[in-house]
């Protein structure tokens, strides 16, 4: 048993490598903002703290576990843009694969071997999963520590799933949306409740006394972080300020676009299931109390993809063994594998210039003498420090609702010459590099002329953007001669 689970981990382990050198594009800005860039300032000394970090409503815990990887880099000589950008998310991806063998094992557990496998084919070949788990989003390593610990609460040890549940939460408090009604409903049905739940708060306690004192190291005060995420984004609603939706917006749009073929069978699965409905009544609840916050996002409900795959697992398990018709299997088939186009666009063509546009800037930046440069984009649209890794002057248009003089960016696009005209009020305070889409190109062809400024890079980025006037479909640099 144990070389047959270790064989199907290494093969796991090597297609979620795979999946992790074949992510080269940007889903969302938090992606490198909310980890990489401050795990690089950690170790390193120098970067930039988004507005998050100043309102104190992100804990350290998260990108500490890629400031040791790059303090350990930097100790042994090997601090390169390449491995600071690749191991990050090759962790992500062993993580995955962790998380991957535990899904499969609690559909056994539930369903027996045969559902198992079509459950992890179904993880597997999911287009949102292979887009998203090893990237180094907050939600993404929620999404695997939901599989590992719910495997370890429920087929090994409660008090190791506790712990890998207080870490979620730690690092994404609405992940106790998730873990209140799976741990709620074991001790229900457990015999010894006063033992587990005495163990329960004792992990928890441990939990918040280790991220008090992280974030107290480096945010230099005492600060509960949790509550602060919890004020901000869900008591006072301040997530709105980024975007609405509708209430049926994750049931209209969300989980049928992240499960895309395999939602009509989760749906069925699910409802075709006698026993062992725990985690997809946990799913829809996950969802029903998500569609109350008015910021909805995809990656927001990432977390119970995997589950839902287990049910259309079950789905195409029945399709599969008990119609015998050559259609059927077909059907299975091509429920799986027309995943494959989607993944292969949105992980190797869709946004992928934010990346590319960083390894030019590192090189027309490595043999210029004193180097500055300046994102002309809608902010956050590119990496920063940690993909330069160089402690050069380096700005962009901030975006900060809580900027006293108002949205930066926003300024900037409603009249770019006039902004341009009153931060630089001659040729000589003037960016060495400056950083802009084509669309923007168009309209300062005549300042990039005046200022002397060549364009020395053009990558593709896009063939269809959300904001015509701030995206493009390349991304340019111009370099000042």
């Amino acid at each position: 048993m144990f070389i047959h689970v270790k064989k199907r981990f290494l093969l796991l382990l090597v297609f979620r490598l795979l999946n992790s050198l074949l992510c080269l594009t940007a889903f969302v800005p938090d992606e490198p903002w909310q980890s990489l860039e401050v795990a690089h300032k950690m170790a390193f000394g120098y970067g930039h703290l988004t507005w998050e970090w100043q309102q104190g409503i992100r804990g350290y815990t998260h990108p500490l576990i890629f400031a040791v990887l790059y303090k350990c880099l930097q100790l042994i000589g090997m601090d390169w843009p390449y491995l600071l950008i690749t191991l990050p998310r090759v962790l992500q991806a062993v993580c995955a694969a962790v998380a991957d063998l535990c899904l499969y094992q609690v559909a056994c557990k539930m369903f027996g071997q045969s559902v198992g496998n079509f459950s992890l084919l179904c993880n597997l070949f999911n287009w949102f999963t292979f887009y998203c788990v090893t990237r180094t989003l907050t939600n993404s390593l929620e999404t695997i520590l939901a599989s590992i610990g719910a495997y370890l609460i429920y087929h090994r040890s409660f008090t190791s799933g506790a712990v890998i549940a207080a870490l979620s939460c730690l690092i994404r408090p609405t992940a106790a949306i998730f873990w209140i009604p799976v741990i709620a409903i074991y001790l229900y049905h457990s015999n010894k409740k006063l033992m587990r739940i005495t163990r329960l708060a004792a992990v928890g306690l441990c939990t918040l006394c280790w991220s008090l004192i992280i974030d107290r190291i480096f945010y230099g005060k005492w600060i509960l972080v949790q509550y602060q995420f919890l004020l901000f984004n869900v008591l006072e609603g301040k997530s709105a300020l980024f975007g609405t939706h509708s209430w049926h917006w994750y049931f209209s749009q969300g989980v049928p676009v992240v499960l895309f073929t395999l939602f009509p069978s989760f749906i069925i699965g699910g409802l075709n299931v006698t026993n062992h409905k725990m985690f997809y009544f946990v799913i829809l609840y996950y969802i029903l109390v998500h569609s109350f916050l008015k910021h909805k996002e995809f990656r927001f409900i990432f977390p119970v993809v995997p589950f839902a795959c287990i049910y259309a697992g079950y789905h195409l398990h029945m399709l599969w063994t008990k119609y015998k018709n050559w259609g059927f299997k077909c059907l299975v088939v091509l429920l799986l594998i027309s995943n494959v186009p989607m993944a292969m666009y949105f992980s190797l063509i869709h946004k992928r210039g934010s990346l590319t546009i960083m390894d030019e800037l590192r090189t027309a930046i490595a043999d210029y003498p004193n180097p500055s440069v300046l994102f002309l984009t809608n902010c956050h649209a590119t990496p920063y420090y940690s993909h330069i890794h160089q402690n050069i002057t380096m700005n962009f248009l901030t975006c900060s609702q809580f900027e006293q003089a108002g949205h930066q960016a926003n300024r900037f696009f409603h009249d770019p010459h006039q902004w341009l005209s009153k931060h630089y009020l001659n040729n000589a305070e003037l960016p060495t590099h400056l950083v802009m889409f084509d669309s923007l190109t168009l309209l300062l062809e005549d300042f990039l002329i005046d200022n002397d400024y060549q364009k020395t890079s053009e990558v593709f980025h896009a063939h269809f953007v959300d904001d015509d006037d701030r995206e493009g479909h390349y991304l340019n640099i111009f370099v000042k001669r």
